[in-house]
This record gives C-alpha cells, sequence and structure tokens, in this order.
C-alpha cells in the first residue's frame, strides 16, 4: 500500500453491467472524491491485507477482475458503527446517482452492489464497514446486459455529476410537499422506470414521466401530451410518426394500469415501445437541460411561461 495514503479511510465499489474502453488507470474523477478505474493494480495498490479477511476472498477477487471500480479516499474517521454507515450510505447513494447519469448518454443497466468503507488503512481497529444498494437497474428491454462506454461518453456523464441537482441522499423525497420543478420529478420516475425489470410498468413510468414534463390537466391526456411532445421533440415530417409512438404507449400503460390482458404479440410490442419511450425521456430532458430560456418553466419550479400558451403556440405556428 502507497504510504501517502496511509491513515485515510477508503470507500469502495465494483460496478455491474459496465464495461469501458481503454485502461483508466489511476482513474477518471467525478464530483470532488470519487474515482472511476478498471485497473486491478490501481485497486491492489489501494486494498490493506485486512481487507481480504473482513470481505472475503470472493470480494476481494471480484474488485480485482477488472471490472470498472468506484473508489474514495478521506480524511475520515467515523466516531462509531452508526456513524461509519451512515457515511457510507450517503457515498453509496452519491455513486448510484452518478450511474443513473450514464443514462443520459444512452441505455444502460449500469448499478452496483455492495460497498465498503474501510475506516483507517493503517488498521483494522476501526472496521470494514459493507452497505448494500437494493435497488438494481435495467435497460429499456429489462435486461442486465453489459454495455460499453468510451472515456468521453464517461466523460459526459462525470460533467452532469457536477451540474445536476442531486437528489437528497439518505432520505426520501416528498414530491407532494417538495418546491420541485417538473424536470426533478420526471427523472425520479425515470429512475423508477429503470429500477423495474417488468417492461409494463417502464411503460407505465416513462409515461408518467413525460406526463410530469408537459401534461396540465387530465382532458383528452393521451392525445395532448402526444400532441406535445411531437411538437417539442420533432420535426413535420416525423411528428406524426412520433404522435403514433406515443399513443401506443400509453395504450399499454392502459392495459398495465387497468388491469387490462393482451394477445400473444403484445410483449414484443412492448419491448419495441418500452425502448422509444426510454429515448423520448432522455431527448427531452436533455432538450431542456440544454436550452436555459426552458429552465424556469421545468426546471427551476418557478411559474415561467404559461405551459398551455406555450404549446398552444407551438401548436399554432407562432
Amino acid at each position: 500500500m502507497d504510504k501517502a495514503i496511509a491513515g485515510k479511510s477508503l470507500f469502495i465499489a465494483g460496478v455491474e453491467a459496465l464495461k469501458v474502453e481503454g485502461d483508466l488507470g489511476r482513474g477518471d474523477r467525478f464530483g470532488e472524491i470519487f474515482f472511476l478505474t478498471n485497473n486491478p493494480d490501481v485497486i491492489r495498490g489501494l486494498l490493506p491485507p485486512f481487507f481480504q479477511i473482513s470481505a472475503g476472498s470472493l470480494e476481494y477477487s471480484y474488485l480485482l477482475s477488472g471490472k470498472p471500480v468506484v473508489y474514495a479516499l478521506e480524511d475520515y474517521h467515523p466516531t462509531d458503527s452508526t456513524d461509519a454507515i451512515k457515511h457510507l450510505s450517503l457515498r453509496i447513494a452519491q455513486l448510484s446517482y452518478f450511474l443513473h447519469l450514464l443514462w443520459y448518454t444512452k441505455d444502460n443497466s449500469a448499478h452496483m452492489e455492495f460497498g465498503y468503507l474501510l475506516a483507517d488503512l493503517n488498521t483494522a481497529a476501526l472496521g470494514v464497514h459493507r452497505n448494500f444498494r437494493g435497488v438494481l437497474k435495467t435497460n429499456s428491454q429489462g435486461k442486465m446486459d453489459p454495455v460499453t462506454f468510451s472515456r468521453e461518453e464517461l466523460r459526459q456523464a462525470r460533467l452532469f455529476f457536477g451540474k445536476f441537482k442531486q437528489p437528497p441522499c439518505g432520505a426520501s423525497p416528498q414530491v407532494m410537499v417538495e418546491a420541485l420543478g417538473r424536470w426533478v420529478r420526471a427523472d425520479y420516475f425515470v429512475q423508477a422506470a429503470r429500477s423495474n425489470a417488468d417492461i409494463g410498468v417502464k411503460i407505465a413510468n416513462y409515461c408518467t414521466a413525460l406526463e410530469g414534463l408537459f401534461s396540465t390537466d387530465n382532458q383528452e391526456l393521451s392525445h395532448k401530451l402526444a400532441e406535445r411532445i411531437a411538437i417539442f421533440l420533432a420535426e413535420s415530417p416525423k411528428r406524426s410518426e412520433l404522435y403514433r409512438s406515443i399513443k401506443r404507449a400509453y395504450a399499454i400503460r392502459s392495459k398495465v394500469v387497468h388491469g387490462g390482458r393482451g394477445g400473444p404479440n403484445l410483449l414484443d410490442q412492448a419491448m419495441e415501445v418500452s425502448g422509444l419511450c426510454d429515448d423520448v425521456c432522455r431527448d427531452a430532458l436533455l432538450k431542456i437541460y440544454s436550452e436555459p430560456e426552458l429552465h424556469d418553466q421545468f426546471i427551476n419550479g418557478k411559474a415561467g411561461t404559461d405551459l398551455e400558451e406555450y404549446f398552444l403556440k407551438r401548436l399554432l405556428g407562432e
């Protein structure tokens, strides 16, 4: 172990269903303290001998297998086990949010399971603490297939991690009472979609995310929502196609929510629709984020321009 890190605490966790092009060496940094690496020698240099005894040979070998690993070195020492677990839970929540931000680059199922906190790399006296992230992500097809990211694609997620409004760590947001903008609410429902492997439930959550962005009432909901999404995202020749696709998504959502049953080909149709919904949610959220004139209406939680008036003008070409 490098003498420069002796005495520090170490947070470390492996990442599933993610591949990275090339050798990341010491690691690509995100946030103030986190590094993502796939270099076993770097990880081996971080882990003291007592980690293998505490965590077990299987977990030690897993972290050295060449899969992506996230770590953070800090001048932090817990006062007791409760303090250590609280700190570990915070780091796990932050890492999980970073992995969610990979979705803004492309569909994937990257997730973590176990995270470890070594309270002092000098000694095992302060303990090795472990906690588990119970929510596993799946891609738009309900699978956990590994997806390869280039370093440039990882860089995009690293930039987002420093800019996006992060959810409260260790707490459950109460969207009914908190002043959350449409963008943040929609992002929560996208995370809910990605946390469920059932394709029908995924589509229902994707639709709810889009409702959170674009709906203002319950009248002619599916028609109005499909119309607004088409106007917002597509150029004229492609708007009718996108409109019909969103209507298909709502037809499946209706079956899921209201207890309907479909024919033998419904699952294949739903898989296609789920992929489209995933793309539409990503495109809409990124468009809003990248255009500052839309922030007051969708992100900042301010009144902004009335959404009904905004889409009426878009519809009429004003």
